[in-house]
């Protein structure tokens, strides 16, 4: 099994570990009563949960799975205190928290409470009701888009498409399992990530860069590791919050749920409203996005099975964009093998262009040179040619017209 294929199954490893942790700690006498935290005496209905998982020994003693720290199990005495930990484990959780008994304290516990998009727990008593009610719509919670887009891909094999493809989207260690919760965010790892607590229980912001790496990063992971190891805007010390700020494209808003791509609403131009310089004016500004110059390579993948991609290669490809411009593309990894549908042929998935248009999070500032600009000019190194293509019916569009354009020297 691949390390993509193991995250889904962390999950369940992590669960068994909160249990056997539980037996242990409670034979160690964690059903005691009076527990002191931070906010004082912990409720009666607490007692077992707060011993237990503010104990780092108890924790790392019941620990028997080599990738799992105590961390991750481990509740701070800061959390205890704030605003969220004054409500009792079990209002969130469920479970039994005063048992001396491991199979009664779990009884009923839910890992994640706001599994079902924050409604019955984040929104209650009007506190994030807003949020949460547009939350349960948006891609991060539904990954509808995916499902939309995976619609169009296999509309054309034989047979009911759309049934196919919920049957493809709903599969063990599939698409559905990269939905994201409140939690998710603000609590823990991602479920695909093996779970485990962020900062002891403490809710998170998700708008300062270190937990935008630990977060978006890992479940956008054709982006995370290449914004986090060569962004200029990463570099200098922005995370994906700093520009992603719109609640349409984070907890989804009035527009129908859309993949995240399509849904994306910052602008470059948004914060750098005045260029100057040659290369910002004329037919650079009216005929090349921002991410054509300003890229280096990006991840591109071919083919995959299960999430594993067969080739990686890393590059920048240039076509005809949208509104007629020239801009950035990257492959997506499709292949009937993705499916695990070894009877499905290749030109059946064609019904959708395998390259899409992207922002590469890899932005630069570039030094011109000849070997910069032939990309476009001169060899036309990064277009998209003819035989790049994987469904030329629906990708020929991409090409752009006359490239590679005419030579100049920088």
């Amino acid at each position: 099994m691949n390390e993509r294929n193991r995250r889904i199954p962390q999950l369940v490893r992590l669960m068994c570990t909160v249990v056997l942790i539980g037996a242990l700690a409670v034979a160690a006498g964690c059903g005691a009563k009076n527990v002191k935290t931070a906010s004082g005496v912990a409720k009666a209905t607490d007692t077992s949960c707060v011993k237990c998982h503010t104990d780092k020994e108890a924790l790392k003693a019941g620990i028997t799975t080599a990738d799992l720290k105590p961390e991750a199990l481990f509740v701070s005495q800061e959390f205890l205190g704030s605003k969220h930990g004054k409500a009792t484990c079990v209002s969130c959780h469920g479970g039994v928290g005063d048992a001396n008994a491991i199979a009664e304290a779990h009884k009923g516990m839910k890992p994640d409470p706001t599994e079902d998009g924050g409604t019955t727990k984040c929104g209650q008593s009007g506190c994030h009701t807003d949020m949460t009610e547009t939350f349960k719509k948006s891609s991060h919670f539904t990954a509808s888009g995916i499902l939309d887009k995976l619609e169009i891909r296999v509309s054309g094999q034989p047979g009911d498409s759309k049934a196919y493809a919920k049957g493809v989207f709903s599969a063990p260690d599939s698409c559905s399992g990269c939905h994201a919760t409140c939690g998710q965010c603000h609590v823990s790892n991602p479920t695909a990530n093996g779970g485990g607590l962020l900062e002891g229980h403490v809710f998170v912001t998700a708008k300062e860069q270190q937990d935008n790496d630990r977060t978006c990063g890992f479940c956008h992971d054709s982006i995370g590791p290449q914004f986090i190891g060569s962004d200029l805007h990463h570099e200098r010390g922005m995370g994906c919050a700093d520009c992603h700020t719109n609640k349409d494209e984070v907890h989804g808003g009035a527009t129908p749920s859309k993949l995240v791509g399509d849904a994306v609403t910052v602008k470059c131009m948004d914060c750098h409203v005045s260029l100057s310089g040659v290369y910002h004016s004329g037919s650079h500004e009216t005929k090349v996005t921002c991410e054509a110059c300003h890229s280096d390579n990006y991840m591109s993948c071919e083919g995959c099975h299960e999430g594993e991609p067969k080739t990686v290669t890393e590059t920048v490809k240039l076509g005809l964009g949208d509104d007629g411009r020239i801009t950035t593309f990257a492959h997506t990894p499709i292949s009937p093998d993705m499916f695990g549908d070894p009877a499905l042929d290749s030109s059946k998935l064609g019904t959708k262009a395998s390259w899409i248009q992207v922002v590469p999070h890899t932005v630069v500032k570039p030094a011109v040179s000849e070997q910069f600009c032939s990309r476009c000019h001169g060899a036309g190194t990064a277009f998209l040619k003819k035989s790049d293509l994987q469904f030329e019916k629906v990708e020929t569009n991409l090409l752009y017209p006359g490239a590679p354009l005419r030579s100049v020297k920088p």
